[in-house]
């Protein structure tokens, strides 16, 4: 849920007179009338039920609750999408959840325990201090296309239930609100540690600068630290321009997951995403007036707190499919197949908001396709592009020298004859050329240079790549090897100079 989308809404009826009567009513009704009700020491988490059970459950005189007279009146003239969150949040339940399913960093799978549905909720906080098994009362609601926890605090109740039991609540036709669950554990009448509640957030005070420790240490283990500093991340979050309604925190950790090394351990992204999660939630942003999430939803305890990891996380791999895909069309000398391969790699990875360490080696490959296809100016743009990413990207230079001093002439010149050829075959006229920025990997690149990521970590070399020898196959060089130069004797054992065999192959 946005920020500040039901603080929105109660400052309108907390400060509007014509509502004073209507508030007064449901204070003395959920804590009870009582001349000393001002003594009433109201705690956050007692004040936070009481604002939900007023948005959700308390009528109106005019017999609608808050959340729909602020949708009819839109008194704040809210523009359509912005106001559409108060029609989808009226699509909600409270219940006794069971948890069915633990998704660490992603969400929780509950059965609700009054109308027997089941919800798939995106939580993120809640998912590294709950269990399955566990009972909690709480409010799923719709928003957008997905489902949240969206109410304040939920308490974690120490019980388990058997089949009997459960079978009884569903049978059951009693209805639960926050003001039930004030009744029961809340009220001064209650002993304060009778029931511990669970903060979907994080029960205990967060210390920006221990998180900021463990987070750069993280970074160091998972080999991410050479990329990617805790500095670049607070100023992705604090400066870059997110699109409204971006899941900042999930594109974050995206990115870092793009860049963890191939051993990574699940405890490992586990940590990684409590710790992403943490530092987003307590780090200033400017668009918050200098305050972070935390402090935000301190401000106002209604509605839910802090950030959601997206359930589309995890598969930031999706682009190696087709970049396998577009290497073998490539070796197979199908270099338009492996082009439009080479096309959905960037897609996907644009989709899923993620990158790779040596991304600068997908864009090289790239621009060798256009030349193999004559188009040559596609393919010095993405070549620039590599090796702007990465300026010691040795196989980079190498072709650009190569180009330069005209070797790639012949190649550029004979694909585009046979693009002719092969159009006039088919009786096909000539297209006029896509325009470059509307180029998958020029599209991607527009995106990426905005995170400032650090790809020029060490000088490369050819190890471990694959080359084509004289008998037209191919071969891998194995192991840390000297830089090849253009001059020397080729490594696939032709006996010809490297500038006149592999180079660029």
């Amino acid at each position: 849920m946005k920020p500040g989308t039901i603080p929105r809404l109660l400052d309108y009826y907390f400060t509007n007179e014509e509502f004073a009567e209507e508030i007064k009513r449901a204070l003395d009704y959920f804590f009870g009338k009582r001349k000393n009700r001002e003594k009433l020491e109201i705690d956050e988490n007692m004040e936070g039920h009481f604002n939900e059970w007023l948005v959700y459950d308390f009528a109106l005189k005019n017999g609608k609750n808050l959340l729909r007279d602020f949708y009819d009146r839109n008194p704040c003239g809210l523009a359509e999408d912005d106001l559409k969150i108060y029609k989808d949040l009226q699509n909600n339940e409270y219940a006794m959840f069971e948890v069915l399913k633990v998704e660490k960093g992603k969400g929780l799978e509950l059965l609700s325990l009054q109308s027997g549905k089941k919800y798939f909720a995106d939580e993120f906080m809640g998912t590294f201090q709950i269990a399955k098994g566990n009972i909690f009362p709480g409010r799923a609601g719709k928003v957008g296309d997905h489902w949240e926890l969206i109410g304040t605090n939920s308490l974690l109740l120490k019980i388990k239930i058997d089949k009997k039991m459960k079978d009884h609540f569903l049978a059951s036709k009693d209805k639960i609100t926050p003001k039930t669950v004030y009744d029961i554990f809340l009220s001064q009448e209650k002993s304060a540690n009778e029931n511990d509640g669970i903060d979907f957030q994080n029960k205990e005070k967060l210390d920006l600068g221990e998180i900021e420790k463990q987070l750069k240490e993280k970074l160091e283990y998972l080999n991410i630290g050479e990329y990617v500093s805790v500095d670049l991340i607070r100023s992705w979050i604090s400066d870059l321009n997110w699109k409204r309604n971006e899941s900042i925190p999930s594109i974050i950790f995206s990115m870092l997951l793009g860049l963890t090394r191939e051993d990574r351990r699940k405890n490992d992204i586990d940590e990684l995403i409590f710790l992403v999660g943490s530092f987003y939630n307590l780090t200033p942003q400017k668009n918050l007036g200098n305050k972070s999430p935390d402090e935000m939803s301190k401000k106002k305890s209604s509605g839910k707190k802090g950030a959601r990891v997206s359930m589309t996380t995890l598969n930031s791999n999706e682009w190696i499919e087709y970049f396998e895909k577009a290497s073998e069309f490539m070796h197979n000398n199908k270099n338009k197949k492996a082009l439009e391969n080479y096309d959905k790699c960037f897609e996907a990875l644009l989709k899923n908001k993620t990158v790779n360490s040596e991304i600068y080696r997908l864009f090289a490959n790239k621009a060798i396709a256009h030349f193999s296809l004559g188009e040559e100016k596609k393919g010095i743009k993405l070549l620039k592009i590599a090796l702007d990413l990465n300026p010691n990207y040795d196989f980079g230079r190498d072709v650009m020298e190569m180009y330069e001093d005209g070797e790639y002439d012949n190649l550029i010149l004979c694909g585009s004859l046979e693009r002719m050829a092969e159009n006039a075959k088919n009786g096909k006229s000539r297209k006029r050329a896509k325009k470059i920025e509307n180029d998958p990997a020029i599209i991607y690149f527009n995106y990426l240079k905005k995170f400032n990521i650090n790809f020029a970590t060490k000088e490369l070399t050819v190890s471990d790549r694959t080359i084509i020898g004289p008998d037209s196959k191919f071969k891998k060089i194995k192991g840390e090897r000297k830089k090849i130069g253009r001059n020397d004797l080729c490594p696939c054992g032709s006996g010809r100079k490297y500038k006149k065999c592999c180079m660029g192959k």
